[in-house]
C-alpha cells in the first residue's frame, strides 16, 4: 500500500495522503502527470509547483 507525504521547502510536513487519489482530488492535478514524474525520477520524491509555491511529494510503499 502506498501513501504520500507533501513537504514545503523548509521540510515541514504540509499534508499526509493515504493514496494518490486523495492528492489528485485535493490539488486538482492530473494522474498521468504525477505518474510520469515519479517514473522519471531516481529519488523518492518529486517537485511540484502548487499555487505559486514549491513542494516535494514523497511516495512511500
Amino acid at each position: 500500500m502506498e501513501y504520500f507525504v507533501m513537504y514545503d521547502n523548509n521540510d515541514n510536513v504540509v499534508c499526509y495522503l493515504d493514496n494518490l487519489d486523495e492528492f489528485l482530488n485535493k490539488y486538482n492535478y492530473q494522474r498521468k502527470e504525477i505518474l510520469r514524474k515519479f517514473r522519471n525520477t531516481s529519488s523518492d520524491f518529486i517537485n511540484l509547483i502548487l499555487e505559486n509555491s514549491s513542494y516535494k511529494l514523497y511516495k512511500f510503499c
